[in-house]
């Protein structure tokens, strides 16, 4: 019988055939944020997955000559290490968590984040801002590693501020509830 003369077949039914359909995973749509830009979005993808090429990675395939962090050089560059011990990444977020008056996350932020009882907005908002943070960190790791350039975290916390306040002024009609719009005063001050 030729594929064509099928009875019942459509397009989507083949697509969906050959398709591979992985499971649901609850942190997707922590991940795939309205309020976060794209790339924001990839990398923190990446980064959940365990599938970013961290130099203990690309140590272990002879890629690279040693497998210390790029940013603090003080311990094997993990992304554990990268995104949440190296001292340099903690006082930014930490930086971050005093500007948006949260408490400092334990493990990974993206994850504590979405289990915390805040209100939709403060919550999408607080995410947006750490994927933008574990970009900036990335962005950070790539410039130690290709030109040797470390910027002091103030600069990088600054950088990330001001790319948030433009993002969060974007989105701010999605703010309904006067706590709402009062926190978000408060941080774009």
């Amino acid at each position: 019988m030729e594929f064509g003369l099928l009875k019942g077949y459509s397009v989507h039914f083949g697509y969906e055939w050959i398709r591979h359909k992985e499971p649901k995973v609850g942190w997707a749509k922590l991940v795939w944020s309205k309020w976060a830009l794209p790339k924001h979005c990839f990398l923190n993808w990446l980064l959940i997955r365990n599938a970013l090429n961290t130099k203990d990675r690309l140590y272990n395939i002879g890629i690279c000559p040693d497998e210390l962090c790029c940013i603090c050089g003080a311990d094997r560059e993990t992304i554990s290490h990268l995104f949440q011990h190296c001292r340099y990444v903690t006082e930014f977020i930490n930086s971050l968590c005093l500007w948006l008056n949260i408490p400092v996350p334990r493990g990974n932020g993206i994850i504590w984040l979405g289990m915390r009882n805040w209100s939709p907005v403060m919550k999408c908002v607080c995410i947006a801002v750490f994927l933008c943070a574990y970009y900036a960190v990335w962005q950070q790791r790539n410039a130690a590693r290709i030109e040797g350039v470390i910027p002091r975290p103030t600069i990088l916390i600054s950088q990330c501020k001001t790319l948030m306040k433009i993002r969060i002024l974007s989105q701010l009609s999605r703010a309904k509830k006067h706590s709402d719009r009062e926190w978000i005063q408060h941080i774009l001050m």
